[in-house]
């Protein structure tokens, strides 16, 4: 279990299907309680209703169409809702499972384009097929005689109020969906590309186009089409017969009104959809080339918005990447580079851990004499052109260099990060480094530059390996008895005239089919039994 799914139950404990679902309701009828008192006193104050028809309009069709648009929009809801609250009942239960967790994600980011959807198109020509079917059967059926000009203008004002209620709810059901995004999606394995490509994206852009086409177009047409029904419907109360050579020049001017109020609206929203769309757009592919490695991109802010500062913040950010990645580099040629990780990632601490792992230990042979004939920078250039000569010996096989001793390394294999097969990289690493130093010999020799000889120990055994000194000075070791045994019979090459000696543990663990010469048992330095070695031939 991740730290993600641990910390799940956490912020699921507000969060449960009933709650959640509840909250979609209370949202739902709150925003259609607002849509339905405004299209009412739209139409109360813009039409002229007898008291009978105000009387028939209360008591038959407002209850018909609520009761029937509330039984449409409650099961689309909860239809919409299941696969929410499956996941969510099994969370509660602690049986949350990947299956669940997918389509209870996808339909969470979905949710509010489906809120929207089912308002304009179920919700709301439900709600108007049910007022008209009930006023014209009214019409039929007794004599309230709505006129038919009255459903056209219920009709517009209806289209507004829809619009409204949808615009509204859709944010509102956003930002309840939210809190449940980080619940659900630990528990989700798909990654964040694949579940995006599932959902209906609902750019900016087409956000901005459809408030200014339905919060300006849509109403200032209605608008004026009202206006003129009301200047009509007066002027012929009034008496007059002809009142066409009035209302042209009225039914132009309006016209034309909409249109230039329409026309700069959406310019204003095209171009401001397109601006944001163009900084989001740089951000994202910014976004992508740091995620494919180029830390080092770099936005330039080209805004005086809050764009200005996610581009500072977003440079500020690549900047403490690259400068992580360059002390991860420096460090990691300090050390190894999964210790470097590992620090990186966690931190360090004081104290090791008990390992089973093996020891190399190589020694250049003759050294003082041969650093009495050198100036000390002869000598410093050739032990680093001999260390990185055997170094990739050495992490070929998995092992790091935990120290340098002058003449000498020390590498380990099997810690930190544990190889079950160990002993065997060890000895295979002992045998590149042979290869390895004869070949910086040959280049020594045609340089004319003098050659080295080494020789190498390798042992297998317990030991501690972890970080040790001080909380200003640390430093990440190995120590044990196997680091001394591996130093010791590094050290008996001189006495059997050989250059790799493994010990018999490391031999009994290796496992390969190396040609070995046991050698006499011998005791070292530290050992009160002698120890049985074996030259690599």
């Amino acid at each position: 279990m991740t730290l993600m799914q641990r910390e799940a139950p956490d912020l699921a404990a507000s969060i449960t299907a009933r709650s959640l679902f509840r909250q979609l309701l209370l949202i739902y009828v709150v925003w259609a309680t607002v849509a339905v008192a405004a299209n009412v006193t739209l139409l109360a104050l813009g039409l002229e209703f007898t008291p009978q028809q105000v009387q028939f309009t209360f008591s038959i069709v407002a209850p018909i169409v609520a009761v029937v648009v509330v039984a449409v929009d409650v099961t689309v809801i909860r239809r919409q809702y299941r696969p929410i609250a499956r996941f969510l009942d099994a969370l509660e239960g602690g049986r949350p499972t990947a299956e669940l967790a997918y389509p209870a994600l996808t339909q969470t980011l979905d949710f509010p384009f489906l809120t929207g959807a089912r308002i304009m198109g179920i919700h709301g020509p439900v709600a108007l097929l049910t007022a008209t079917t009930v006023v014209l059967l009214g019409n039929r059926l007794s004599s309230i005689e709505v006129p038919l000009f009255y459903l056209v203008i219920t009709w517009a004002t209806f289209f507004v109020t829809v619009a409204a209620h949808a615009i509204f709810e859709y944010f509102f059901v956003q930002r309840a969906m939210r809190p449940a995004i980080p619940v659900i999606r630990p528990y989700c394995p798909a990654p964040d590309a694949q579940v995006q490509e599932a959902v209906t994206r609902v750019g900016i852009r087409r956000r901005l186009l459809f408030l200014s086409v339905f919060v300006t177009f849509i109403p200032l047409l209605v608008l004026g089409f009202t206006v003129l029904l009301k200047v009509d419907l007066l002027l012929t109360g009034l008496g007059l017969r002809d009142v066409s050579p009035l209302l042209t020049p009225l039914a132009l001017w309006v016209t034309l009104f909409v249109a230039i109020a329409t026309a700069t609206t959406v310019a204003m929203s095209t171009l401001m959809a397109a601006d944001i769309a163009a900084l989001t757009d740089s951000m994202v592919r910014a976004m992508r080339r740091v995620q494919g490695g180029e830390i080092d991109t770099r936005l330039t802010v080209v805004s005086v918005d809050e764009f200005a500062d996610l581009y500072q913040g977003f440079n500020h950010m690549t900047g403490g990447l690259q400068e992580r990645e360059r002390l991860r580099d420096a460090f990691g040629r300090y050390v190894a580079p999964e210790i470097a990780e590992q620090v990186v990632r966690e931190g360090v601490s004081l104290g090791g851990d008990m390992v089973e792992a093996s020891i190399l230990f190589a020694d250049i042979r003759n050294f003082t004499g041969l650093s009495e004939q050198l100036t000390p920078a002869a000598v410093v250039d050739l032990l680093n052109r001999y260390f990185a000569a055997v170094d990739p010996a050495i992490r070929g096989e998995g092992g790091w260099i935990n120290k340098f001793g002058g003449d000498s390394l020390l590498a380990v294999f099997g810690a930190p990060v544990p190889h079950a097969d160990h002993a065997a990289r060890a000895v295979r690493a002992a045998v590149a480094m042979r290869g390895a130093l004869a070949r910086f010999n040959d280049s020594q020799a045609t340089a004319g530059r003098p050659t080295i000889r080494i020789g190498i120990g390798v042992h297998s055994g317990e030991f501690i390996a972890g970080s040790v000194g001080s909380p200003d000075r640390l430093e990440y070791t190995v120590i044990g008895d196997a680091v001394n045994v591996a130093a010791r019979i590094q050290a008996l090459n001189k006495t059997f005239h050989t250059d790799i000696l493994i010990s018999e543990d490391a031999y009994g663990a290796c496992r390969l089919d190396v040609p070995v010469r046991a050698r006499p048992p011998t005791l070292v330095q530290g050992k009160t039994e002698p120890v049985h070695v074996y030259a690599v031939e």
